[in-house]
């Protein structure tokens, strides 16, 4: 599946730049690409198949629409929560959701809102966040339980 992601123009740009660093045009000016430098990182599929114990259906914490959630532990001992793309209707259309929701939390700070850690685009589309044991904003707001 990397493969097919990996062929996109936008998915291969967005890996090629390196995360956190200058884009070639802001090298050149000396500028910086962006004035919050990302924090977030790529890691490996197996990194997140590892933390999640195989995606196992006893860490699956959430799913919508588009995607289902899963909570794990890196080896480090950090607790994360794993989105992994899955609705969309065409592969086209999951990378849309992918890069539209990566650009949009991938600048957000805020503390009510679960930091990106990173991505996954290795055997699917996945966002890494920090694991939030007070639920989703969903269950906060209507008072559901996940």
């Amino acid at each position: 599946m990397r493969q097919l992601f990996s062929k996109s123009r936008s998915l291969r740009r967005l890996m090629s730049v390196g995360i956190g660093r200058r884009s070639r045009e802001a090298e050149s000016t000396k500028e910086l690409a962006s004035p919050v430098k990302s924090t977030w990182r790529c890691f490996s599929y197996e990194e997140i198949h590892a933390a999640t114990d195989g995606f196992h259906k006893d860490n699956l914490v959430g799913r919508g629409g588009y995607a289902v959630v899963y909570r794990g532990v890196t080896a480090d001992g950090q607790a994360i929560a794993v989105k992994t793309m899955v609705g969309a209707s065409t592969d086209e259309q999951r990378e849309k959701d992918f890069l539209t929701e990566l650009g949009t939390v991938g600048h957000v700070r805020h503390p009510n809102v679960s930091a990106l850690l990173g991505c996954c685009i290795d055997r699917g589309l996945h966002l890494v966040f920090e694991f939030s044991s007070r639920g989703s904003v969903s269950s906060n707001l209507h008072g559901k339980a996940n």
